[in-house]
């Protein structure tokens, strides 16, 4: 009798130590997964960074380079810079090819859309 319960506290010692065992590797390996998982998340919100910093520089370009043309040739060959403006630059142009000219009052007078809505020959 004696050895009945020798073996069945040994057997409920064994199982205890294992279920403790479980339970710490599950933690020690969730811990491991959330720091993974913040670590990847970091990359790609550096990576996200770097991808809005790059398009506002392109942006920042093409107003410069359109700015540029614009002083070059006045404001008559406004509408034919804008016209030409993605040829211009080549495969560098990638904000677009809508580009439109506001007044003071907020008013489109020029677009570079087929139907713009004032009168394009304003510039002109």
């Amino acid at each position: 009798m004696k050895q009945n319960w020798r073996i069945i506290v040994i057997t409920a010692v064994g199982v205890m130590v294992v279920i403790l065992l479980v339970v710490y590797l599950h933690n020690l390996s969730k811990e491991q997964v959330l720091l993974q998982l913040g670590e990847h998340q970091l990359l790609h919100a550096e990576n996200l960074t770097d991808q809005i910093e790059s398009l506002y520089c392109r942006h920042y370009i093409d107003l410069n380079a359109i700015l540029s043309f614009c002083r070059q040739e006045g404001m008559k060959g406004l509408r034919k810079t804008l016209r030409l403006y993605p040829d211009r630059m080549g495969g560098t142009y990638t904000a677009g090819r809508l580009i439109s000219l506001y007044d003071e009052s907020g008013q489109t007078i020029y677009s570079t859309a087929t139907n713009s809505i004032e009168d394009q020959n304003t510039l002109s």
